[in-house]
């Protein structure tokens, strides 16, 4: 094979290589990050900020949740009691009290 030849060859692999990983690049920018998981905590804050009364607030859990009005009820009380508490301390109430598995 002729120097030119080879050298034809060297350059048209590196650019059909440049233009894959450029590809591949532009599919990861297309990959929206994922959203981190809101705490149940979080949540219930974020409700409490939008609902104008407590029955508000409570079918709003109710809705969110998709849970019985009781559980919605005994979850927004819970919220109401321990506001001062951080997300974990809070999910682990949920749970001492059968609201969460």
């Amino acid at each position: 094979m002729k120097k030119e030849t080879i050298l034809l060859l060297a350059l048209l692999v590196g650019v059909g290589g440049y233009r894959n990983w450029q590809r591949q690049k532009e599919k990861q920018k297309s990959i929206p990050e994922p959203e981190p998981l809101q705490s149940i905590y979080e949540i219930l804050k974020a409700i409490e900020k939008e609902a104008e009364d407590s029955s508000s607030a409570i079918k709003k859990v109710q809705e969110v949740f998709k849970i019985e009005m009781n559980d919605a009820n005994k979850t927004w009380e819970l919220y109401q009691m321990n506001k001062e508490t951080t997300p974990e301390a809070f999910n682990e109430i949920l749970k001492q009290n059968g609201l969460m598995a």
